[in-house]
């Protein structure tokens, strides 16, 4: 019995390690921004709030100074995070990995009137600081 049993808890003592690794990545709760420039030089901005309840994430996306809307499609499957931001006749689809605990980084297509463009996109997790 000992012999059948020392195969499993070396199996368990290698895998279950890495498992509670992925969970901490995984906890992607939180406000997330990034930002870019567009052809004129102009700085954007985005904000991500992603919550987490009855282990299902929700999010919803903040641009420039537009109201925030839901994102679509939001899945996060092994370690790799997807989400849809529908603006009007702009449709951007993100795929990235957290990087540790505070960043993500990944592709986002845009497809804007037919014609869709790829571009990087990193997000950093947001400083939350405790008002008194």
């Amino acid at each position: 019995m000992r012999t059948a049993l020392a195969p499993l808890a070396l199996m368990a003592a290698l895998v279950l390690p890495g498992l509670v690794r992925a969970d901490d990545r995984a906890d992607l709760a939180g406000t997330w921004t990034w930002s870019w420039k567009d052809g004129e030089g102009k700085t954007h901005k985005h904000v991500l709030d992603i919550e987490s309840a009855a282990g299902k994430l929700t999010a919803r996306e903040r641009f420039d100074d537009m109201e925030s809307i839901k994102v679509d499609d939001l899945t996060l499957k092994d370690g790799e995070l997807s989400f849809v931001v529908n603006r009007g006749d702009r449709r951007s689809e993100y795929k990235g990995k957290a990087v540790g605990s505070k960043s993500i980084n990944g592709l986002v297509n845009v497809g804007l009137k037919g014609q869709t463009n790829e571009y990087q996109w990193t997000a950093e997790r947001a400083i939350v600081t405790k008002k008194d």
